[in-house]
């Protein structure tokens, strides 16, 4: 039985060789699929955050030029009495509390002086801006704008202003202007958080002046050396508005970055494949797994198969010896003969032979 025993040897090799090929196969199938589905995921959590600036920011916009175009705002800049200046006051307070995306509005003559400002921004009335990038913009575009990261004058973080030019008689008399609350968008882009993804938006200049994050990627100064990821996207933003990455950090850490460019900001969305790595994980002991158990499951059936086999082929082996030792009247197991297969008309050929030996015997002359 030795030729049966290396078959059973060979075959299961064979068994287990399938069963690790087709569990590593599927196992990469499936990565492709959990993959692509994640890199839709990022992209569909980027489509959120790039219409959440946008409409944020196009909200301050719209809240300054409409200021601009004011008739209180106006009668301000043209008139600049004590009385007028009040009323404008008044009016940009009221902006401000009605506005979640406002905030410390002020009113500029066309010299980049402020002549009145809302209640939470009377200190800076008098002060002369004109050094602002903003304000130089506006003199040569005559268009709204949005700032870099600046200084607030107010305080001592940096802010974004929204600043659009008041016309009379096509010439500008002076333009409204109002720091960015971003508070509220970083509410709106933090929610993202829940889905492993961070946030960070970059001003014109390519500043960092807002970040979901805790700790982390440095988008404003990095380098090669002590940060990859930003590096990386600093360079990717030369060449292209948009686009979509996956990268590594200098760890080995694995992240998918999409970012942008908006009319005012850069938004660039990185998420961490932590969560990824983890599922394929997962995946791969649930495939081994399986694996493991369809290889053992075919071996204990091939084992059970070849022992049926081998006790058939022993009882015709058993038959023929026994004629050997002239035990004529042994016959091959009827189950045998009944089978359909080769074993069975094995059987039957040897049951032929059996009896053919006997009646020959009985021919025989006796001496």
């Amino acid at each position: 039985m030795k030729i049966l025993h290396e078959i059973i040897l060979i075959t299961v090799a064979v068994a287990i060789a399938i069963a690790v090929a087709s569990g590593t196969l599927l196992l990469e199938e499936e990565k492709k699929i959990i993959s692509s589905s994640t890199r839709g995921q990022v992209r569909q959590m980027a489509g959120y955050a790039y219409e959440a600036v946008d409409v944020y920011f196009s909200s301050a916009k719209d809240s300054v030029e409409v200021l601009a175009q004011d008739h209180e705002i106006l009668d301000a800049l043209r008139d600049e009495t004590v009385e007028a200046l009040e009323k404008a006051s008044v009016e940009m307070t009221g902006v401000e509390l009605n506005s979640a995306v406002i905030e410390n509005v002020g009113l500029h003559n066309d010299k980049g002086v402020v002549l009145a400002a809302s209640e939470g921004a009377k200190a800076i009335v008098g002060r002369d801006l004109s050094d602002r990038n903003y304000y130089k913009q506006i003199i040569s575009t005559k268009k709204t704008v949005v700032s870099e990261a600046i200084a607030s004058s107010l305080s001592n973080k940096s802010v974004l202003v929204a600043a659009a030019p008041a016309f009379y008689e096509g010439k500008i008399i002076g333009y409204a202007v109002g720091a960015i609350d971003l508070s509220d968008l970083k509410k709106r882009l933090s929610a993202l958080e829940d889905d492993e993804a961070d946030v960070i938006l970059l001003d014109s200049l390519g500043n960092n002046f807002l970040d979901t994050r805790k700790a982390g990627i440095s988008i404003t100064t990095p380098t090669i050396e002590g940060d990859r990821i930003g590096f990386q996207v600093l360079r990717e933003l030369e060449k292209n508005s948009s686009g979509f990455l996956e990268l590594s950090d200098e760890s080995g850490k694995k992240f998918q970055v999409s970012f942008r460019k908006l009319d005012y900001a850069t938004v660039v969305i990185i998420h961490s494949q932590a969560q990824l790595d983890k599922l394929i994980a997962e995946l791969f002991s649930l495939i081994l797994v399986g694996a493991v158990t369809s290889a053992l499951l075919a071996v204990l059936l091939i084992v059970v198969t070849v022992r049926r086999l081998t006790g058939h082929i022993e009882s015709i082996t058993q038959t023929i010896e026994d004629i050997s030792k002239g035990k004529l009247d042994t016959r091959i197991d009827p189950k045998l003969l009944k089978r359909d297969d080769e074993l069975g008309e094995l059987a039957r050929a040897f049951d032929r032979t059996i009896v053919s030996l006997k009646l020959s015997m009985k021919d025989k002359p006796k001496d």
